[in-house]
């Protein structure tokens, strides 16, 4: 096997990891959430939906399709949700997060 092999070898089984936060801020009425990051996760993507359980936010990235209930990220607002989302800043799940969905656990 030559370098240029190796090296490529090495370069595919390479996954970068999802590195960041997210702040949960109230909006609006009591049950509207703002959901904020500076995370470049976000830059490449415009619409995304949301999943929350009593111990995580699930965010995943609409690339081919947007769903009705997708919710668009703008950088100024963040995403708007009508969610019971507690209040905070929250890091990313580096291990079970990938580059098309956000794995947040905040309990």
């Amino acid at each position: 096997m030559n370098r240029d092999n190796k090296n490529a070898e090495t370069k595919q089984c390479t996954i970068p990891s999802v590195i960041g936060s997210i702040s949960i801020h109230r909006y609006g009425r009591l049950t509207q959430r703002a959901i904020k990051s500076k995370t470049k996760w976000f830059d490449e993507c415009e619409y995304y939906t949301i999943e929350a359980d009593e111990e995580c936010i699930i965010i995943t990235k609409c690339r081919m399709e947007i769903q009705k209930k997708a919710h668009r990220y703008t950088k100024g607002t963040g995403l708007k949700v009508e969610m019971d989302l507690p209040y905070g800043n929250f890091v990313f799940d580096d291990e079970e997060s990938t580059e098309d969905e956000l794995v947040v656990y905040y309990r």
